[in-house]
């Protein structure tokens, strides 16, 4: 029943956006498209709120694309992960780093996956896209229900994605199906819909937005047949306004000002620590040429948010069983573009987290400060190696 509405829902989706502009496809081209990621960061965090750690690795995705027509595509190839320091990884799908898996089921060398992925592109506004889809728009979230982090170490989502924007308007709607139920399978169904968008007051000087963010996590499903564990559905979102000022100098490009209030519940049988919680998310953010700043005031109570850094979440991380009673928190990013081609961006990031209260249902932290810094290299090519156009 459930997946029945769900799927209702997503042709309602469909239907109402008739209408960024997206690439043109030229018919029979074939074309060698090369994706590659490289990146360091170092968490030095504090206390239980989060697990600290370094990551650093590589990752490479070649791939064949072929265009049928001026307005479809196909790709072919596969994604390679590879982290510093190690050649064993878990076979798991990656949402941040794995636990380490204590049986033989482990690739070597790499964490290698297939890449396939249909695009239709349906309109100039809208594109339709089936496999692979994307993330690197973070599925127009902010940060408290999605963490930056996941542009790193999270594989590519696999699923459907319809992806709409116009001069006014940005929305997408994605379900990605992280886990396939066998029959008597051991491992539980899961996926991951969402709908996410932004309506601005079109392309002025000043600018306000109404943003919007829905996601339903789901566990479990008719193939569960060998565990004793309910359904779970849980739900994270968010709903805001926002306010933009644009400067025509070349120094300083926009300043901004948000307001978000963010949310969580358990729908179903009650499996979250907290029933329902939310929080209020406030931030000030400017960018000026190759600079982007963001001050930020986050406060909740009873809040879970799945994607997002655990710093949004009233549950401590390394103990589960310690909560915060009051989550407040200021929150500081600067990101520097340090060489930017139209193929390439190489950027430095840092980000500062201070707890205002320290207080949880087992004790008080003595320490507040937790900083994250990093590099991160992106680079995209693409080759033209044949078009097949008929010609007759």
């Amino acid at each position: 029943m459930i997946k029945k509405y769900l799927f209702i829902f997503f042709l309602f989706a469909f239907s109402m956006v008739a209408s960024a502009q997206f690439t043109e496809y030229k018919e029979g081209d074939l074309k060698l498209e090369t994706d590659f990621q490289g990146y360091f960061t170092n968490n030095e965090f504090k206390r239980h709120v989060s697990y600290g750690y370094t990551l650093g690795g590589i990752r490479l995705t070649p791939k064949l694309s072929y265009s049928f027509s001026n307005n479809l595509k196909f790709y072919f190839g596969f994604s390679g992960l590879k982290y510093w320091g190690t050649n064993y990884y878990p076979l798991y799908n990656y949402t941040l780093i794995p636990e380490w898996d204590q049986t033989n089921k482990r690739q070597k060398l790499l964490h290698i996956l297939p890449y396939l992925r249909f695009e239709w592109r349906i309109s100039e506004k809208m594109q339709f896209v089936m496999g692979n889809i994307d993330k690197e728009d973070r599925h127009l979230l902010n940060v408290a229900l999605w963490n930056p982090e996941l542009d790193f170490a999270m594989d590519y989502e696999e699923g459907l994605q319809l992806k709409y924007h116009s001069s006014h308007w940005q929305n997408e709607v994605w379900l990605n199906w992280q886990n396939f139920n066998y029959i008597n399978d051991v491992d539980r169904e899961s996926f991951l819909f969402g709908i996410a968008g932004k309506l601005n007051s079109g392309e002025r000087k000043n600018i306000f937005l109404l943003n919007y963010a829905f996601m339903w996590q789901h566990h479990g499903g008719e193939l569960d047949t060998l565990t004793s564990l309910p359904l779970d559905h849980w739900l994270n979102g968010s709903f805001g306004l926002a306010y933009e000022r644009k400067f025509n100098n070349r120094f300083l490009e926009k300043i901004g000002l948000s307001l978000d209030w963010v949310f969580c519940k358990s729908l179903k049988n009650d499996t979250w620590f907290f029933k329902a919680g939310n929080g209020i998310f406030a931030n000030l953010y400017a960018r000026a040429g190759k600079y982007n700043l963001r001050f930020a005031y986050y406060y909740s109570e009873d809040m879970m948010s799945m994607y997002g850094s655990p710093f949004f979440s009233n549950i401590a991380q390394r103990n589960k069983n310690e909560y915060y009673l009051r989550n407040q928190l200021l929150n500081a990013h600067f990101s520097l573009s340090l060489y930017s081609l139209k193929q390439m961006n190489i950027s430095l990031f840092t980000d500062l987290y201070y707890k205002l209260d320290k207080k949880t249902n087992l004790a008080k932290e003595n320490n507040n400060l937790s900083i994250s810094f990093g590099i991160s290299m992106d680079c995209k090519t693409k080759h033209l190696i044949k078009n097949f156009e008929n010609k007759h």
